[in-house]
């Protein structure tokens, strides 16, 4: 399920996370979208018309990470999402 989610984060607005994941699961006919199915659909919303999403820079992905990072610990989220954000930081290094 994380898989599933992880690309909703790249979204600013909760309304944005909710409208991706119901359209996601509105293509997999109900069921649970597939994680690359979920990253589609958020592409889509980042880039609509079909523009072509520049890779990040590694400095970027790291200061995006960092911020994340910043806002997990100041809302006070679960010890996961800090590990995961932590987790996908790692190989940035």
């Amino acid at each position: 399920m994380e898989a599933q989610v992880r690309p909703l984060l790249r979204l600013a607005e909760p309304e944005q996370q909710v409208a991706a994941w119901a359209t996601a699961v509105e293509r997999a006919k109900g069921g649970q979208p597939s994680a690359p199915n979920v990253r589609k659909v958020v592409s889509e919303i980042l880039h609509p018309a079909g523009t072509v999403e520049k890779p990040a820079s590694r400095g970027q992905q790291r200061t995006d990470l960092f911020g994340r990072l910043k806002e997990l610990i100041q809302q006070k989220k679960s010890w996961d999402e800090v590990r995961q954000v932590l987790t996908d930081l790692e190989p940035l290094m």
